[in-house]
């Protein structure tokens, strides 16, 4: 069975400023090297002091992001970055970031092939299992 796409996850990541962070950039750049995920499409966007919102070009964030492969680009529209920039306080900037789970492209083919489906799917931030995991503990 053809599958085109893994699940992907759209994720918006604030930062004080106009600059992602150099640690940021490393762990995304790890992250795509080991071909787990690919990246699908990044778009940036920030409001001002004045609270003017702007798409930000990637090149502008990070000189290097001018270099990440988007093979598709486009993906993530306009809507996205502009609720992504409602959550904004002037002076940040928010990086919306849209991976495909390449790990899962095979488990999605077996699961199609067999007349499966995906029934559900929730994304539970690393903060909340934190704090689970904390509580727990106690």
């Amino acid at each position: 069975m053809d599958v085109r796409h893994a699940p992907s996850d759209l994720l918006v990541i604030g930062f004080a400023g106009e600059t992602v962070p150099q640690s940021v950039r490393d762990h995304l750049d790890a992250a795509l090297q080991s071909g787990v995920v690919r990246l699908l499409d990044l778009l940036a966007v920030t409001r001002d002091a004045d609270g003017a919102v702007r798409l930000v070009e990637r090149e502008e964030l990070d000189p290097r992001f001018g270099d990440l492969d988007v093979p598709e680009q486009g993906l993530v529209g306009e809507d996205d970055v502009m609720d992504a920039a409602e959550d904004l306080d002037p002076g940040q900037t928010a990086l919306v970031v849209l991976l495909e789970h390449v790990w899962a492209r095979e488990l999605t083919a077996a699961v199609r092939t067999e007349g499966g489906e995906l029934l559900a799917a929730h994304r539970i931030p690393a903060a909340v299992l934190d704090e689970v995991e904390d509580a727990a503990a106690d």
